[in-house]
């Protein structure tokens, strides 16, 4: 009788540890959508069709990035690493990081830059309103 409880209490942590897994498998997955980089090569690639929010972004500086960028609806979102592409920086004529620009086929209509403590004061909300904006111009 004790062996078959202890064949009971097995099978019971071998499936309770399969749910486990199985739920961080799932909360990993889910949470750790990786944000997409763009070089020089591809930027203007990348920004000619459709909406399309960069973010342009420096390691230094990781812990002001704009967290939400993957969250943004109605829209491709990429990173633009200003140390590894200084002529679009250039371009762009970016000065703060973060800086969000919003472009709609190609051309930039919306850029929120960081303030004094290179942070970004734009919120995701204000960020996809400015989204629907443009979307819903293309119906009227």
């Amino acid at each position: 009788a004790n062996t078959t409880t202890n064949r009971k209490n097995r099978k019971q942590s071998i499936r309770i540890m399969k749910i486990f897994y199985f739920f961080v498998f799932l909360f990993f997955f889910v949470n750790c959508k990786s944000q997409a980089f763009i070089t020089q090569k591809e930027f203007s690639k990348k920004t000619k069709n459709g909406i399309v929010v960069i973010e342009f972004y420096a390691e230094f500086n990781d812990e002001n990035k704009f967290q939400e960028l993957d969250k943004l609806k109605d829209c491709k979102t990429y990173r633009v690493d200003i140390q590894k592409c200084t002529d679009i920086k250039k371009e762009y004529k970016i000065k703060s990081i973060p800086t969000v620009l919003i472009f709609d086929n190609g051309k930039e209509t919306k850029r929120y830059i960081a303030n004094i403590m290179l942070q970004l004061e734009a919120t995701k909300k204000e960020i996809q309103g400015e989204i629907d904006k443009i979307n819903l111009k293309k119906f009227q």
